[in-house]
């Protein structure tokens, strides 16, 4: 693709410098017998040629979705938004508790929440809180 890109700006790069020749007054490009006045239209027309090839390769290659990861599915997403939120409440909960306590309260948080299983106590879908208990799936 930088490739092609760059040929793009080479084509350009050519017409300019041929364009600036014929109007200088030069009939040939220097060291061969082409022609000024046919040089850099050609040129141009190659350059808007490649960009046109250039852009529908790039746009090709942006339709194309990514590949989906382990956890894309919408029951991951959902579980994982539900477990961000209540461990923020977590947090807040259990500030400044001595460690013995929030070893046990984590203990009952992960037992209550059970981080592995995406299809119970989640989010449901198109809610933004798992605040109200009627946007959690049990």
């Amino acid at each position: 693709m930088i490739g092609l890109g760059a040929v793009t700006a080479l084509s350009f790069v050519a017409a300019i410098a041929g364009f600036a020749l014929h109007i200088f007054g030069l009939a040939q490009i220097p060291f061969t017998s082409w022609p000024t006045n046919l040089f850099w239209p050609c040129a141009t027309m190659l350059g808007l040629v490649l960009g046109f090839i250039t852009v529908k390769f790039i746009n090709s290659r942006g339709q194309k979705p990514f590949p989906l990861g382990k956890y894309d599915d919408l029951p991951s997403v959902l579980k994982a938004i539900y477990i961000q939120q209540k461990m923020a409440d977590f947090y807040i909960d259990n500030q400044g508790a001595d460690p013995d306590a929030l070893h046990a309260a984590f203990g009952k948080f992960i037992t209550e929440h059970d981080p592995q299983n995406t299809h119970s106590k989640t989010q449901k879908p198109g809610v933004i809180s798992s605040a109200d208990p009627q946007n959690v799936t049990s």
